[in-house]
């Protein structure tokens, strides 16, 4: 999903909800190493999701958060509380 009022995308999990600032993404491609199940680099080589992910590995998924060196990846629980960062 798209948020239309900027460049924030964001994936619904079983147990999380991740969000990616695409405007921060500089196309490292670390969370695709770390969650290749989740990410991807879209055509734009910019951090994507994968279609039909519902849960992931949540080492993995926290671990791309710490991996991202530009701070794109926010994680929340299913509550919403934003965990990470």
């Amino acid at each position: 999903m798209k948020n239309k009022s900027s460049d924030i995308i964001e994936k619904k999990l079983a147990d999380y909800l991740v969000r990616v600032d695409r405007k921060k993404c500089l196309s490292f491609g670390k969370c695709v190493g770390a969650v290749p199940e989740l990410y991807i680099l879209d055509e734009k080589q910019l951090c994507s999701f994968k279609k039909d992910v519902k849960k992931v590995n949540t080492k993995n998924l926290m671990e791309s958060y710490y991996l991202c060196p530009v701070g794109a990846i926010y994680i929340y629980d299913k509550n919403g509380k934003q965990i990470i960062p």
